[in-house]
């Protein structure tokens, strides 16, 4: 089985039945879309106020920022996952997988 997937082969979806290696060259373009939006946020949020951060080391403009800084990743993920099962399971407002053009409705 690993030497498959060291090959390329990574097997059968259990879903789909069809094999794993095309259907991941697939959502690459989605993969890639979400990490060049995250890298966006980043740059546009996360390096500002990590700089005024350090200016104002130790200060009262610097304790918000590391503490969001310190805490800000674990929860995102449930955040996200709770707001899946709110938007997408219960309301119906959102596919709960895949993606969508913004022309077209879920």
């Amino acid at each position: 089985m690993a030497d498959g997937a060291v090959h390329g082969d990574l097997g059968i979806s259990f879903t789909s039945r069809q094999p794993i290696g095309p259907l991941v060259v697939q959502r690459i373009p989605a993969s890639l879309e979400l990490t060049v939006a995250s890298m966006i946020w980043i740059v546009l949020l996360g390096w500002p106020a990590g700089f005024i951060a350090g200016l104002y080391k130790n200060t009262r403009i610097d304790g918000p920022v590391d503490v969001r800084a310190r805490r800000a990743v674990d929860p995102l993920f449930w955040i996200g996952t709770i707001l899946i099962l709110i938007f997408a399971v219960n309301l119906h407002w959102l596919r709960p997988r895949g993606t969508c053009r913004s022309s077209t409705t879920p």
